[in-house]
């Protein structure tokens, strides 16, 4: 009676809700699926095992995907989309929240281990693939468990949320790791490379979040404490499933799954898996720190799957992966010397970088080091460094800082364009003097980099999201790089060298950029004394807020709205920017409201007004605006100094070296050796010899090449051929 009392009431009212254009003619509305679907509610299959992911009769690799999102037959829904979209809403409010305090709400709640017991029983029940709701999932969990930079170390306590995430990461590497058991040559589909992805994000983020705790007071038993944290939280299971995703990553490089030609296949391929291989970067140079008893069981099954599988491991992927280790040692190395004159002081980011001071001095290699008090720079000394001792022991001597900047004098960062380069600005003069703004050019080596470091100048410039240094775009370096190399879009832009022959000599090493387009390769020797800070209060037509998309154009993400938030990072600090002072409807007042419920001192508040205030009269007042706006006499308004130095960075910022069309491109080689290296030849001799800053900048030249080459007239004439030792 009740069933048949509710669809009299549905057909009474008007309900233009439909399931789709096939159901508007059978009388069939939303309200009655709805109904149906809520007085048939049944519990969805249990998978105990890798069944879900493999067949159980063939053992073929195969993701099983149960459907659209509704039955229109039974009237369910599928589960999955309903919690695809609550993780949704979820990574919405700790992304682009209304306010900080939503976002730690939110956060805190994502960390509780009740609430994460929950999300993995849903988990249990649903198809992790359907509208990719497991690695939606995996993604969330992976930005609830990032520490910000300037949060405090954490109690034990801490770790408990992390264990709650490796224990269900560990129950899914089981199901997954018999995908590569059976995979034979075939290559993993969209939704499985998706979620192979954000598990190795997560497991990542365990490892970097893992030492964020405050253990003991005793310092040297945290080194032991931590090696049996990671003994937990990276069981052998894990492990074989990161040395898989590894192993898989040298076969889709080496088209050993698609054959030799560069087809679509292997482009499609290579876009798909974007990410992973940082990420295995990462977790392998943590666990190799903090747990070197696994570090040769991670290597043992490296070299099995080299021996037996005969996949080759990249020797610069090795190096680039002890590279991150060795530079983990030195920055604990140097927080014990930091905490000697100040044990508050506490490292947030190290890096290696290139960086030109004040935009005047030449490239310099130091190590940008960014604390919880200031940013300093450091020069290894110049004496000869002990051939025995690693590096992280500081023999003979420990190194210099050379330049060191307070966080209160921080005016900006300058998001540059591509993924390696950004500008710090910073105040001088005072004590009388005018107060300007110049700017230090920062060149990173390692991918992620340079985000992180801004992030972390960010977070530490101020007590909240009011006080915080600004991110800003480059529009000049955007600006002249589709000017000079004649493209609406550019696939990829790399800071690396150009290995220049000289007689008799060894081949000089020339700072470059290395831009490629669908059509062209162009190398430029960037000036960047005429580079230009992008003055404040400008309008639009010089300086946009599009970050500009570099790389080849993925036909799809298959986390969707997921990918976009992320690419816009300071979208999403404008949006959180918009609760601060001047705020004035009744929401805002109730957001800041809230906000109060962790206030800073007054006296707190009103010297960190002052400081903004500053900063604010340094931008005004900035400097950063290249060598001949600077060196223009006076009587030119502020709004010319501008133009003119806009017009002179269009002329002398980029050098070009080299312009070569890809239809002459005779032969690519991809140096085997640990260097990572790209020779490429053109006729006449021409050849283009760069050495890369990392193993992922080569990699995704590789897979750059590939996808304009797949797209050229000539895809078809273009296959691998190794070589003996390569």
């Amino acid at each position: 009676e009740h069933e048949k009392r509710a669809k009299e009431l549905a057909r009474e009212e008007i309900d233009e809700i439909s399931v789709g254009d096939d159901e508007q003619d059978d009388g069939t509305t939303g309200r009655d699926l709805l109904l149906g679907a809520y007085q048939n509610l049944g519990t969805q299959p249990h998978s105990d095992d890798a069944w879900e992911f493999v067949d159980a009769e063939t053992m073929e690799a195969q993701w099983r995907i149960r459907g659209p999102w509704m039955d229109k037959v039974k009237g369910m829904f599928n589960p999955s989309y309903i919690f695809a979209a609550f993780v949704r809403i979820i990574y919405s409010l700790m992304i682009l929240p209304a306010s900080e305090y939503n976002r730690s709400n939110i956060r805190k709640y994502m960390q509780s281990p009740t609430i994460l017991q929950r999300i993995m029983t849903v988990l249990h029940i649903i198809s992790h693939l359907d509208c990719n709701a497991g690695a939606k999932c995996l993604r969330v969990l992976s930005v609830a468990m990032t520490p910000d930079p300037d949060q405090p170390l954490g109690d034990a306590g801490h770790l408990q949320p992390l264990d709650v995430c490796s224990n269900y990461l560990e129950q899914l590497s089981r199901r997954v790791v018999p995908v590569f058991n059976t995979l034979a040559g075939k290559t993993l589909t969209a939704p499985m490379q998706t979620m192979c992805t954000e598990l190795v994000r997560l497991f990542a983020t365990i490892a970097r979040a893992t030492p964020h705790s405050q253990l003991t007071k005793e310092i040297s038993l945290v080194p032991q404490l931590l090696e049996g944290i990671f003994y937990r939280l990276f069981p052998p299971a894990v492990l074989k499933l990161l040395v898989h995703l590894a192993v898989y990553d040298f076969m889709v490089d080496g088209g050993v799954n698609t054959g030799n030609f560069i087809s679509e296949s292997y482009v499609n391929q290579s876009q798909q898996k974007l990410g992973m291989r940082d990420y295995l970067h990462e977790v392998f140079a943590h666990i190799f720190h903090r747990c070197p008893g696994l570090k040769y069981d991670i290597l043992e099954r490296l070299a099995t799957a080299q021996v037996v599988q005969r996949i080759p491991t990249r020797l610069s992927f090795l190096k680039a992966t002890l590279e991150s280790m060795n530079a983990m040692f030195y920055s604990g190395s140097w927080q014990m010397e930091l905490q000697k004159k100040n044990p508050k002081e506490r490292i947030l980011m190290m890096a290696d970088v290139d960086v030109v001071y004040e935009m005047k001095s030449k490239v310099k290699n130091r190590k940008m080091v960014v604390t919880t008090h200031d940013v300093t720079y450091l020069e290894t000394p110049q004496e000869a460094r002990c051939q025995v001792c690693p590096p992280d022991q500081f023999c003979p001597s420990p190194p210099v800082v050379e330049v060191r900047r307070e966080h209160s004098g921080l005016t900006r960062c300058v998001r540059g364009y591509g993924w390696q380069m950004f500008a710090l600005g910073f105040m001088k003069g005072g004590s009388g003097k005018e107060i300007y703004e110049v700017a230090d050019i920062v060149i990173c080596h390692r991918s992620g980099d340079a985000e992180r470091l801004m992030d972390a100048l960010h977070a530490a410039s101020g007590p909240d999201v009011r006080f915080r240094i600004p991110i800003q775009q480059d529009a000049v370096m955007r600006d002249n790089v589709k000017k000079k190399s004649h493209a609406d879009e550019v696939v990829l832009l790399t800071y690396a060298k150009r290995l220049v022959p000289r007689p008799l000599l060894d081949p000089e090493q020339r700072d470059c950029i290395l831009i490629l387009t669908e059509t062209d390769i162009y190398e430029f020797e960037p000036n960047f004394q005429h580079w230009v800070m992008p003055p404040d209060g400008t309008g639009d037509g010089i300086w946009g807020d599009d970050k500009g998309s570099i790389g080849p154009k993925a036909k799809e993400d298959p986390i969707d709205e997921l990918a976009i938030y992320d690419d816009d990072a300071n979208q999403q600090r404008k949006h959180r920017a918009r609760v601060g002072l001047g705020a004035t409807t009744r929401f805002h007042d109730h957001v800041i409201d809230m906000e109060k419920e962790a206030p800073i001192t007054k006296a707190e508040e009103k010297k960190w007004k002052d400081i903004k205030d500053v900063r604010d009269e340094a931008m005004t007042a900035t400097k950063a605006l290249g060598q001949v706006a600077l060196s223009s006499g006076g009587g030119l308004t502020k709004a010319a100094k501008v133009m003119r130095a806009v017009e002179d960075a269009h002329r002398h910022l980029l050098v070009q070296h080299e312009h070569q069309p890809l239809s002459l491109l005779k032969q690519l080689e991809f140096g085997p050796d640990e260097e990572a290296s790209l020779a490429m030849h053109f006729p006449g001799g021409v050849k283009i010899d760069i050495i890369f800053q990392d193993d992922s900048a080569r990699e995704s030249w590789r897979e750059g090449l590939a996808y304009v080459l797949n797209r050229s007239d000539t895809a078809s004439q273009w296959a691998r051929d190794w070589k003996s030792g390569g």
